[in-house]
């Protein structure tokens, strides 16, 4: 656990992922799509990969905070639309 909370590119990535994926969840709910089929699949690897690409650059800038936190309004106001 100790690893998990030092390592900045893991905290920015279990965050991120786990948001993310629930932003698609909604967006499938909100739309009447089946949510338990091989497009889940295909959604959560694709956000694994978004987020990792994502998380490793903002691993390098030093003032992270305000991207992401700015990254994080434009998917829930991209999420509130659909609704």
């Amino acid at each position: 656990m100790k690893y998990i909370t030092k390592n900045k590119t893991l905290r920015l990535y279990i965050p991120m992922v786990i948001s993310l994926f629930i932003c698609e969840i909604i967006f499938k709910i909100g739309t009447k799509m089946p949510i338990f089929d091989w497009s889940l699949l295909r959604i959560f690897i694709g956000v694994n990969i978004f987020a990792l690409i994502i998380s490793l650059i903002l691993s390098f800038i030093k003032n992270y905070h305000d991207i992401y936190l700015s990254n994080f309004k434009y998917r829930i106001h991209c999420t509130s639309r659909f609704l």
